[in-house]
């Protein structure tokens, strides 16, 4: 299934995908790519990267309005760079997700994607 716009992805869906791994495409072109180490900028090379989803939250679900938060966990060599990234999941699809990185840890960084949608 591939997800044409946000108003297609369903928490129910990302929470039966809840420490599976989806794959984020990385533009090797883009100057977005280029990550700080030390003084020097060096380029990466991978075109994707594995990313895990971590959690699933409900913040807000109502008549009126849906609200739900993702976490990814994503290697240390991950672009911190907030941005609409296409990942790709076997079950759920393809989709483009606007990711903020929020956290690095010596296991990864971790990006953010949150939903909010009027309902009626």
């Amino acid at each position: 299934m591939n997800l044409e716009s946000s108003a297609e992805i369903k928490f129910a869906e990302f929470e039966a995908a809840l420490n599976s791994e989806f794959l984020m495409e990385i533009d090797a072109e883009s100057p977005s790519d280029l990550i700080q180490l030390g003084d020097i900028q060096s380029k990466l090379t991978l075109s994707k990267l594995p990313l895990t989803l971590t959690q699933c939250k409900v913040k807000l679900l109502n008549s009126m309005q849906e609200c739900f938060s993702l976490v990814f966990q994503a290697p240390l060599a991950a672009p911190p760079v907030q941005a609409l990234y296409l990942l790709h999941h076997p079950v759920i699809g393809t989709a483009h997700i606007f990711l903020v990185p929020f956290k690095k840890t010596d296991e990864g960084l971790y990006y953010e994607a949150v939903f909010n949608r009027l309902l009626a």
